[in-house]
């Protein structure tokens, strides 16, 4: 079996990038940390798929994004290509509690204590990697 995702690395002017704690009523990786996104539906492209998963999860939009990389990775039976953008915010956020228990900006030195789903961390590095 094979997946399409997306996710987007969000960033403000600070150098800091914005991670969500995913909810305790999520089946896979409850609690865990991650970026922001989501599995693309049928006959929808990867960044109406990311826009459509910023507006569910965190009710604002994305500005200045642009596309970064893809990854391909297993999870249990499933091949994943997850497409990785990196955008801003645009509006205030408001959480979907059934997706995210809380989201927080973090430095490049402070999202390194936390625990990740997925691959996420590996998005996350090849970011900070990408700016330095």
């Amino acid at each position: 079996m094979m997946k399409e995702s997306c996710a987007v690395i969000i960033c403000n002017d600070e150098g800091r990038i914005l991670l969500g704690k995913r909810s305790r009523f999520k089946r896979e990786s409850p609690l865990l940390w991650e970026t922001i996104g989501g599995t693309m539906q049928r006959d929808e492209t990867p960044e109406e798929c990311i826009r459509r998963e910023v507006s569910e999860e965190l009710n604002c939009d994305l500005i200045d994004l642009e596309y970064f990389r893809y990854y391909h990775y297993k999870f249990k039976n499933t091949l994943m290509t997850t497409h990785v953008f990196i955008g801003k915010l645009s509006g205030e956020t408001t959480i979907n509690g059934k997706e995210l228990e809380e989201i927080r900006w973090f430095t490049q030195k402070d999202y390194r204590k936390l625990q990740f789903c997925l691959n996420c961390e590996d998005r996350i590095k090849d970011y900070f990697q990408s700016v330095n």
